[in-house]
């Protein structure tokens, strides 16, 4: 359900929100990356989903700007909406997701 309009807009300019559990935000950038789908932003938001929806759930605002040309490859996790200081930087390296993009490169020797 994610996936697809990321696929539709992958070749024009569009900003996109969606309210979804983490695991499925990232394996959306995770697609989106795989397929090279420009995103020039994607935040993720966490969300206390057992305060806001008595859920639960790990969950989170996915917040996505599509271009039609290049992208960066890393993205920023964000406590909560309020929070302007990034906690993580997820990234695509080598293949797979990882959760702390800057400790991998550091460390993948």
């Amino acid at each position: 359900m994610i996936v697809e309009p990321l696929d539709t807009l992958a070749k024009s300019r569009a900003t996109i929100g969606l309210l979804c559990k983490t695991a499925v935000a990232r394996k959306a950038l995770a697609h989106a990356w795989k397929n090279r789908i420009a995103l020039a932003e994607a935040e993720i938001h966490k969300i206390d989903a057992a305060e806001s929806f008595d859920a639960a759930a790990d969950a989170c605002l996915l917040l996505c700007t599509i271009t039609s040309t290049g992208a960066a490859r890393d993205r920023l996790v964000y406590q909560n909406l309020d929070d302007r200081r990034h906690i993580a930087t997820i990234g695509y390296r080598d293949d797979p997701l990882v959760a702390d993009a800057n400790a991998y490169d550091r460390w993948k020797h």
